[in-house]
């Protein structure tokens, strides 16, 4: 079944009509925002913040609901970098999508280190992923533990 959009700003003031599928609409749709959270975990270091969007729709392996986020990491002079910025993450259908619980498991994937999970999971990093993970997320997982888990027993 395919719907129909009119699309304008096409030439000549004419209107095109493009066929899309309510799937495609459905993937298509923009994130909403749900949730920002800001870390300090140095004294005298990076700052990091998580922005997390509720992609509106279930997560293609189960029962979860799909969240997006963003990670960034903000140096002392200014300057922000996208770190991980996706939309696959699954929540569990325990937890609301905005929750701490969320948030933790979000950055349990995000914080992973060599020797912490198959080697595999990291052939697909970049540069900057790559020296956020031997430099940084030690030290940001600590400050998320901290935040957000009460027994760090």
């Amino acid at each position: 079944m395919g719907l129909c959009v009119l699309v304008s700003g096409s030439k000549r003031g004419q209107k095109k009509i493009k066929k899309t599928t309510l799937i495609d609409d459905i993937i298509n749709m923009e994130r909403e925002h749900i949730r920002h959270i800001e870390f300090s975990p140095y004294l005298d270091g990076p700052t990091f913040t998580l922005d997390l969007f509720d992609c509106m729709r279930i997560h293609r392996n189960g029962p979860q609901w799909q969240v997006g986020y963003l990670l960034k990491m903000h140096d002392q002079n200014g300057k922000s970098t996208v770190i991980f910025d996706g939309s696959d993450f699954g929540c569990s259908p325990c937890h609301a999508i905005d929750s701490n619980e969320c948030v933790s498991s979000i950055m349990s994937f995000l914080t992973l280190r060599p020797g912490d999970t198959d080697p595999e999971y990291f052939e697909n990093y970049n540069q900057v992923q790559w020296d956020f993970c031997m430099n940084h997320s030690e030290t940001l997982e600590i400050e998320v533990m901290c935040q957000f888990q009460e027994n760090l027993d």
